[in-house]
């Protein structure tokens, strides 16, 4: 089976309309041709080939349906896979998903001579894995610059991810086959000198106001309207596919790909949460150790009666610790460490620990401590601060 991926840097380049009608002249040459509707967003195959899909990949996915089932058929036999919004959620699938996904990719090598792969536009990371995907990349252009400018910076993202197979340029809706030549030598003159990358000719669609006609038919051009001259060239077309685009394109295996980038991307997701999960408790250590540095250094400075540490205590932290009311880690070690620094005796420095835990556990009904504080202990605590003159005295 040989696939395809067709593609443009832009949308409104009629890579649908390419992609509907070049797999419907194959299928005239007796080949057996299958279309993934990859655009996820705004996947609109279905509508050219005025087919209603009953079942989509989910289903697939699901074990709901086979890819029998989900095959929705076009005309000529051509047999689409509508809307693969499920394969797009590559990071998500189970292992049960991922082998029925791939022996399904298995049944398509054996049952179909050509797979058109329909992406969406632009350069998103989804059109770049599907594009990855194939044996060869198909990248529909206008005449226009930001066509070209875009379509530039696909080939651009295809090198850097070490795309190395064959990539084709087919210039659609100019005025003839000299512009679209044009078209092409300014296209591959930029690619050549920026990025040391070549691009090959595949063909050309010519400006046809039937096929404008044939979209509001909802059909397919080459049918509505055979002899037009967008019908003819989309045959020539793909006789060149027929000829040049070999099924033998070395270190490729369609499946396989599929099998290894979502087992990657599964792999990825995972690391990407512990990654998440460390740098927010990092950051909460952080900001803890922080407020405990401002609190000893008004330790270190001031003979503060309890009654102005309890207010203390609940300002600094109240305002720096408000979206941390659950902390994953004991407070008592990072009290010890900033208040080693300070002159207390190891009696007073434990007290004075416990009662600044004592004090915020009770305003908010919390625990940061591992160590149980009873409400007796709190009051305990409280009612012998009081009578030392309701002062702590502290050595500075």
């Amino acid at each position: 089976m040989r696939v395809i991926a067709i593609a443009s840097g832009k949308g409104g380049m009629g890579k649908t309309n390419v992609t509907t009608n070049l797999s419907i002249a194959l299928a005239k040459l007796g080949k057996k041709v299958s279309i993934i509707d990859a655009d996820t967003s705004l996947g609109n195959i279905n509508v050219l080939l005025n087919i209603e899909p009953t079942y989509t990949m989910e289903h697939l996915l699901n074990g709901e349906k086979d890819l029998g089932e989900i095959l929705a058929e076009g005309p000529h036999g051509v047999k689409l896979i509508p809307a693969a919004s499920g394969i797009t959620e590559l990071a998500n699938l189970d292992a049960a998903q991922l082998n029925r996904l791939t022996d399904s990719l298995h049944a398509l090598e054996n049952d179909f001579d050509y797979l058109l792969i329909d992406t969406a536009a632009g350069i998103s990371r989804q059109v770049i894995q599907f594009i990855h995907s194939a044996q060869y990349a198909v990248i529909v252009v206008s005449e226009e610059p930001t066509s070209l400018t875009d379509a530039f910076a696909l080939v651009r993202l295809l090198q850097q991810s070490r795309f190395n197979r064959p990539i084709y340029i087919l210039p659609n809706m100019v005025k003839d086959f000299t512009m679209s030549i044009e078209v092409y030598k300014r296209f591959r003159a930029i690619t050549q000198k920026h990025l040391n990358a070549d691009v090959q000719y595949l063909g050309y669609v010519p400006r046809d106001e039937a096929v404008r006609e044939a979209v509001l038919a909802q059909q397919p051009v080459i049918d509505y309207a055979p002899n037009s001259p967008a019908s003819r060239s989309f045959i020539t077309i793909a006789h060149a596919v027929n000829h040049h685009l070999l099924p033998s394109a070395r270190n490729y295996d369609f499946v396989r790909y599929w099998k290894n980038t979502l087992k990657r991307n599964k792999k990825s997701k995972k690391q990407n949460e512990v990654d998440v999960n460390k740098a927010d408790k990092l950051e909460k250590e952080a900001k803890l150790e922080q407020v405990i540095s401002t609190l000893v250094q008004h330790l270190k400075k001031n003979h503060l009666p309890l009654k102005h540490l309890k207010l203390l205590t609940h300002s600094l932290l109240d305002t720096s610790l408000a979206q941390y009311k659950t902390l994953p880690f004991d407070i008592r070690h990072y009290l010890y460490r900033h208040l080693r620094s300070t002159p207390f005796r190891e009696d007073e420095l434990h007290k004075l620990i416990m009662s600044l835990i004592a004090l915020y556990e009770k305003q908010h009904d919390t625990a940061f401590s591992r160590s149980a504080v009873t409400e007796k202990q709190l009051q305990t605590n409280d009612t012998a601060g009081d009578n030392k003159s309701d002062t702590l005295e502290l050595v500075s």
